[in-house]
């Protein structure tokens, strides 16, 4: 589900809770360990 773009991106330093998943619905992001918004 998170491969790609986000691991790279929690690689450099972006902290999870940074990144949203927005391809997600509201209801399943906040399942993720990343940000909700």
């Amino acid at each position: 589900m998170e491969d790609g773009i986000t691991d790279e991106l929690v690689a450099t330093g972006v902290p999870k809770d940074r990144i949203v998943l927005a391809f997600h619905p509201p209801e399943i992001r906040e399942h993720t360990g990343y940000g909700v918004l």
